[in-house]
């Protein structure tokens, strides 16, 4: 049995996810081996990603992701677990602030990694998987 003070130190973090049903589940992949293909196309790209911050917008300028990067070791999250929080937010609805409880960090840093990571998707599958609405 956990108590209070140990649920504030459990995170949710992609190994979790260890069936296909759960993958499924949280991100809307049918399978633990799709979702880890899907992150390795993107993978080449994250390195070259600067992150979200506060109020800053997104560059206009097509492929550029955002104005100030984040230091490796400022990072509270992988780059895994951001990828699931961004599909857990796209197929659950889930708000920031639940998200928050669940891998352990703040509302902000939600925001700012799904921000970041929509614009990350849109730019890197902007003709095969993702069509956007015209105003």
């Amino acid at each position: 049995l956990l108590s209070f003070t140990d649920l504030g130190k459990l995170s949710f973090i992609w190994t979790y996810i260890k069936t296909d049903k759960k993958n499924d589940f949280y991100t809307g992949i049918p399978s633990v081996e799709g979702f880890n293909v899907l992150f390795s196309l993107i993978k080449l790209s994250l390195p070259k990603v600067k992150y979200w911050r506060d109020n800053k917008r997104v560059s206009k300028k097509v492929g550029s992701i955002s104005s100030v990067s984040v230091k490796n070791k400022l990072k509270k999250l992988c780059y895994k677990d951001e990828f699931l929080l961004t599909l857990m937010k796209i197929r659950l609805t889930l708000l920031n602030e639940h998200l928050a409880d669940r891998f352990g960090v703040s509302p902000t840093t939600c925001s700012n990694a799904f921000k970041t990571w929509i614009t990350l998707l849109s730019v890197s599958f902007a003709d095969s998987l993702m069509k956007w609405l015209p105003r």
